[in-house]
């Protein structure tokens, strides 16, 4: 969490200095628009993938497809989750 806030303190003084002053506003609304965005549409999808490659057994549904996880490899979704979260983080702050 530190290091998001000191990428976006870097951002807002980086904006602070470039944006012409009537357009500052605008632009770090934007950047908080399109990066809540990216992060409410695409870290869901990336974690629910993690955490399907962690299942051990799936159910069948009546059709035959499969169904939902019933065991999950616990030790491995615990590595796999921190490691995601580590490098999503690491990503964050390298693109700030």
């Amino acid at each position: 969490a530190f290091l998001c806030a000191v990428g976006l303190t870097s951002y807002s003084v980086l904006v602070i200095r470039i944006v012409q002053p009537e357009l500052k506003a605008l632009a770090i609304g934007f950047h908080s628009m399109i990066m809540r965005s990216l992060g409410g549409i695409l870290v869901p999808i990336y974690f629910g993938a993690l955490i399907d490659t962690t299942c051990m057994k799936w159910s069948t549904n009546s059709c035959g497809a499969r169904g939902a996880c019933r065991i999950y490899n616990s030790t491995y979704l615990g590595r796999a989750f921190f490691g995601l979260k580590y490098l999503l983080g690491m990503r964050h702050y390298s693109w700030n």
